[in-house]
């Protein structure tokens, strides 16, 4: 029997317990490591799918502001004459009025963002291991986004209220990602 010189008296280890222990201890921390790379694996899955889902959504708002942009120009210009003919007011500068409200509620430089982030938050996912700021970064931003659309397409008529609601699920979705981003760190 092969005994530690500093165990305490009556505590003496032995060279086989101390190479079970070592042993035990080294699958221990392997068995760990393994189901962590695991739960990675399966979060980087679930994260890819929510944010293929993110980029679908985006399109389908493309979409709708298309759709949407030909009944806003109608209405405007009926409002715009309608305004014009009871005020009296210069027609050009009525105009360039309403060109100036649409370029501020005008949510595309916002979509092509959010295309954008989409397409960074996929590509680290597939590449940078030690990516967990850059793409919680990327999710702050996609809500920042999301929220100054949302804020943009209220005006938009009758599809405004559908794109609201796709808004604020693609909202959800984001958070949705932000808590696994922080569950992969």
């Amino acid at each position: 029997m092969v005994v530690r010189k500093d165990a305490a008296p009556g505590l003496e280890i032995t060279s086989d317990l101390e190479g079970t222990f070592l042993e035990a201890v080294t699958r221990a921390v392997e068995g760990w490591d393994a189901m962590r790379g695991e739960e990675a694996a399966l979060l980087v899955a679930d994260m890819r799918a929510r944010i293929g889902g993110l980029g679908q959504t985006v399109e389908r708002l493309e979409q709708w502001q298309r759709e949407s942009l030909r009944d806003a120009q109608q209405r405007l210009a009926e409002r715009l004459e309608a305004l014009a003919g009871q005020s009296g007011l210069d027609q050009a500068r009525l105009a360039q009025e309403a060109l100036m409200l649409a370029d501020r509620t005008d949510p595309t430089e916002e979509m092509l963002r959010l295309k954008a982030h989409v397409s960074q938050f996929a590509a680290l996912l597939d590449g940078d291991a030690d990516a967990g700021r850059k793409l919680d970064f990327l999710l702050q931003e996609m809500q920042r986004e999301a929220n100054t659309l949302l804020a943009k397409v209220a005006g938009l008529g009758e599809t405004s209220l559908s794109m609201t609601q796709t808004g604020v699920e693609m909202k959800a979705e984001i958070e949705k990602l932000r808590e696994q981003v922080q569950n992969l760190q």
